[in-house]
């Protein structure tokens, strides 16, 4: 999953889905970049098309591993 919004990815976080977040300097970053940090996901962050082929994995959020 891609997004560019803040609540895309805290619902992939929680609910531990690949994800992948786009920067939009039209919408701001700074929530989704705080959003990943706090889950040490900042590795998410894409800001161009080569940076999205590692993160196919999903991520562990508050359901841990039980995914």
């Amino acid at each position: 999953m891609g997004t560019d919004s803040f609540h895309g990815v805290v619902f992939a976080i929680l609910c531990s889905k690949p994800f992948i977040a786009y920067g939009n300097p039209k919408r701001g970053i700074a929530r989704v970049l705080s959003a990943l940090k706090m889950f040490g996901l900042e590795v998410r962050l894409a800001t161009r098309a080569a940076d999205e082929a590692p993160l196919a994995e999903p991520a562990q959020g508050a359901r841990g591993s039980e995914g």
